[in-house]
């Protein structure tokens, strides 16, 4: 629906604003809603550099349709350029039905990206509204091939983890105190780490509430990183400081 320039010197700014993207279709003549067939692409697409900015920005789909299969769309995507500062983004998808559905989703990233009181979101389809093709979302957010990132607080809701990184250096993660209900069976915890990631710090990670059963045996934070020996916590332990390496400022406010 909206993307900028692909352009690290860019100063584009974008606040204040809800985008609603309808991502059902009704079916005439058959009595019921099926999946848009052009549902495939990004709501927010976000390749402006660190002089960007954004504030209350807001992605949400209608109408929800519980247990529908949906496509793997990243609604809000950073990739190229992108960096910048982020305030109060709020992705939160309703219809979120496929394994690669993300609502924030970044990508070979290098330039110095913040986001501050970030609010990653996906509703609930308990398994009696599930229909053929549903499958759970992995993540809230997940991050790729990035570096030189910054989270400064995290509110997260649903059923998938709230952020996954894979090959990511340079990474903070600060106060995810809002994390909340429970991750699904096999879903590989809270907050996960993979493959060539290093200079990664954390602090402040836990879950705000989680009463269901299922929460039994998963783990807050999962990293399995190349050549170091799989790490868990296992809830309902909290994590107060991770460091692998070292994470580098100079880098990120320079």
């Amino acid at each position: 629906m909206i993307q900028t320039a692909d352009d690290k010197k860019a100063a584009t700014f974008l606040g204040f604003l809800c985008l609603l993207q309808v991502t059902r279709q009704w079916a005439f003549g058959e009595n019921r809603e099926q999946l848009d067939p052009y549902d495939n692409f990004s709501t927010l697409l976000w390749r402006a550099g660190r002089k960007s900015a954004s504030i209350n920005i807001m992605v949400h789909d209608e109408p929800w349709v519980r247990g529908t299969p949906t496509t793997g769309r990243k609604a809000f995507h950073l990739t190229g350029s992108a960096g910048g500062r982020h305030y109060f983004v709020c992705p939160g998808m309703k219809n979120e039905g496929n394994k690669d559905f993300r609502s924030l989703f970044a990508e070979n990233t290098s330039e110095p990206m913040l986001f501050y009181g970030l609010n990653v979101e996906g509703y609930k389809s308990p398994g009696k509204w599930r229909t053929a093709g549903w499958e759970a979302y992995q993540a809230n957010a997940e991050f790729i091939n990035c570096r030189n990132i910054r989270i400064f607080g995290i509110k997260r809701e649903g059923e998938a983890a709230s952020v996954i990184l894979r090959n990511c250096s340079n990474f903070g993660f600060y106060s995810s105190g809002g994390m909340r209900e429970c991750v699904y069976k096999g879903c590989g915890g809270y907050v996960q780490i993979y493959g060539k990631s290093f200079n990664l710090e954390m602090a402040n990670l836990l879950v705000q509430f989680g009463k269901d059963d299922r929460i039994n045996g998963e783990a807050l934070f999962n990293e399995s990183i190349d050549s170091q020996k799989p790490v868990q916590i296992i809830y309902p332990e909290g994590l107060g400081l991770y460091k692998r390496g070292s994470a580098d400022d100079s880098q990120i406010f320079k």
